[in-house]
């Protein structure tokens, strides 16, 4: 993402950097040892589904919402366009679906995979096949979302990337064993409002360093840029197309909110069907809130940086980290703290998820 790599970023952990950080840190471990009373692997593995809609719902949303989309939606807002915020209406129209489609199976056939399904309606080998190949992509998504996050939190800190990806994982790893998916839920839940908090701090913050305020961060955003919200053009050198945003977007969230393991061992966790529609909706209206927030933010970069047109995205959202003054510099903080569950959240979720899928899918069947 930066040439240099996170050193090219500088910096240094401030006293607020570092409460905030820790402090997340530890409420996680905290979690993790407070719950950590299981009675059984049902318990360990599905928080004895028991979970309220409120919880599997942000649960759904932050752990599907990884450090890579934190960085993505505002780095494209500022280098590109808000034709990605149609990924939302995609994400949306994905309800359905999932609400009278999925959900009901799931809770019909009293699943503990989301691929016991395949191997009634085909055969053993298809879900087998299937959940073999979920282990292999969350792997290489845990790997991505916590280098993601390393990154962001080394450049800002000064501190060693290595070390940060292994104190995440350690964190992570010890939380997730002693208190099991319901631990892994709550700090999901967690994850949000930092999420939230940290739009609010850095939207707020962009609007009171511009003169004009909100007016002239959308006056200076759109003067002179067209197709900045839909592009309807049939093209493939278009980087996000309409049409490309909004099919490939609702194909994705039927795979992600339907049919991925980490979202519907969180169905899985709730009371009953009803509970997990319901959680699922809450899920959407959380999307309906961050993707929003941090295209605001990339557009507030795009005002406070338009004197610098030659400076990439991606190093426009570092500059702000570390610039010196007071103001902006704050915004460091709240940018840490995003990074460091988003990461975190990646390790625990695939501890938690892989579990019942390894069991359940792999050992069980004798492979």
């Amino acid at each position: 993402m930066f040439a240099d790599g996170p050193a090219a970023l500088g910096g240094s952990l401030r006293p607020l950097d570092l409460v905030v950080v820790v402090g997340y840190l530890v409420v996680s471990l905290g979690l993790g040892l407070a719950l950590s009373r299981q009675s059984s692997r049902d318990e360990f593995l599905t928080a004895g589904r028991s979970m309220g809609r409120i919880t599997v719902g942000l649960s759904v949303m932050a752990t599907l919402f990884s450090a890579n989309s934190f960085v993505m939606y505002p780095s494209t807002a500022y280098g590109d366009s808000l034709r990605i915020l149609l990924a939302a209406v995609a994400f949306l129209a994905t309800t359905p679906l999932v609400v009278w489609v999925f959900i009901p199976v799931y809770s019909k056939l009293n699943c503990n995979t989301a691929y016991e399904y395949l191997e009634q309606r085909f055969h053993l080998s298809v879900r087998c096949l299937a959940s073999s190949l979920f282990v292999v992509l969350r792997i290489a998504w845990m790997a991505a979302a916590t280098f993601a996050a390393s990154v962001a939190i080394s450049g800002i800190s000064g501190l060693d990337q290595y070390m940060v990806i292994i104190g995440l994982g350690v964190v992570a790893i010890v939380y997730t064993m002693f208190g099991g998916l319901r631990a892994v839920m709550w700090t999901d839940v967690i994850q949000f409002f930092v999420f939230f908090g940290t739009i609010l701090f850095a939207a707020g913050l962009l609007i009171s360093k511009t003169e004009g305020g909100a007016s002239e961060i959308f006056e200076t955003y759109f003067t002179g840029r067209e197709n900045m919200v839909f592009d309807f053009r049939l093209d493939p050198t278009v980087r996000f197309g309409t049409f490309a945003i909004l099919i490939g977007s609702f194909l994705e969230g039927l795979s992600s909110f339907g049919a991925d393991q980490v979202a519907v061992q969180r169905y899985i966790s709730a009371r009953d069907a009803r509970t997990s529609q319901v959680g699922f909706v809450v899920s959407q209206l959380g999307m309906l809130i961050v993707i929003p927030g941090l295209l605001a933010i990339g557009m507030g970069l795009f005002s406070y940086f338009h004197h610098h047109p030659d400076m990439l995205s991606d190093v426009a959202v570092a500059e702000l980290q570390n610039s010196e003054s007071s103001k902006v510099a704050a915004v460091r903080t709240r940018l840490a703290a995003a990074g460091v569950p988003s990461g975190d959240q990646a390790i625990a979720t695939y501890y938690s998820s892989h579990p019942r899928e390894l069991h359940a899918d792999i050992v069980t069947l004798g492979l």
